[in-house]
């Protein structure tokens, strides 16, 4: 009973917490990027730059 029980679990925790924490993680810098696209187009890529700088000194 426990050496079925042992194997199972861990083998199942890995696989479906791998699984589900590959999707969210594409899913959020993908959005990130496509946001920061967005914003850095129509703004000019200068705001962008000002605030990188100030955040940088």
């Amino acid at each position: 009973m426990s050496d079925s029980l042992t194997p199972v679990p861990p083998a199942k925790v890995p696989e479906r917490a791998s699984g589900q924490y590959t999707p969210p993680t594409v899913t959020v810098i993908g959005q990130w990027q496509a946001v920061t696209l967005l914003i850095s187009t129509p703004l000019g890529y200068l705001p962008g730059n000002d605030l990188m700088y100030g955040q940088g000194q």
